[in-house]
């Protein structure tokens, strides 16, 4: 298949007419598309392509976003949790055939985009301590990163160690029926096209 690109215009679409489907699909396509790969791979399958794969994570470093359209107000979110958590991961597992020049790139971007800025006073977000589901997926998706991408053991335990405390206030908005939806957060602003509002993915 052709690399799967995430065009600005598609991406735009959210601010240009409050529309997410174009960009996310073309998002959500392209991960995927890089699961698929990896996957392939991993089994020794037929249609598995080493070169193919590193193209992708090429081209996903030269993508200018890896936030979702709606949810540029946040340093990281779901979507660029995810994507740091998902290019670790197939770092890790084909650390032996993956070029060093693609290593060394993916690595960078994960750290620039992703890592570098979970503990950055400068960057909070509003996840860090949220009683709802992005707590879980953003702090969630970070710390695996962070376990695949950190070799110092002394490095790790301090990137872990405030992710993890900041997860308290992920279970703490538990209520009694199980659910860990939080009234405080709900935005007023756009909605998804399933009805939930744009802090949901």
């Amino acid at each position: 298949k052709p690399l799967p690109t995430v065009r600005r215009s598609l991406w735009r679409t959210y601010k240009q007419k409050g529309s997410r489907t174009e960009g996310e699909k073309a998002m959500f396509e392209q991960r995927g598309i890089l699961k698929d790969c990896a996957l392939a791979l991993w089994l020794d399958h037929p249609s598995g392509d080493i070169g193919y794969m590193q193209d992708l994570l090429w081209l996903m470093c030269e993508t200018s976003e890896w936030r979702l359209a709606a949810h540029e107000f946040c340093h990281v979110d779901l979507s660029s949790a995810a994507y740091a958590r998902l290019m670790a991961e197939i770092l890790c597992m084909f650390r032996d055939r993956i070029d060093q020049e693609v290593a060394q790139r993916v690595s960078a971007e994960i750290d620039r985009r992703v890592l570098s800025k979970v503990l950055d006073p400068d960057c909070a977000d509003m996840w860090w301590t949220a009683g709802h589901n992005w707590n879980h997926v953003c702090n969630g998706a970070v710390i695996q990163a962070g376990l695949y991408q950190i070799g110092d053991p002394d490095k790790l335990a301090a990137f872990i160690h405030p992710l993890v405390q900041r997860m308290q206030h992920a279970l703490d908005g538990f209520a009694d029926d199980g659910g860990c939806y939080d009234e405080d957060n709900i935005h007023d602003g756009p909605q998804h096209e399933c009805g939930e509002y744009s802090h949901c993915q």
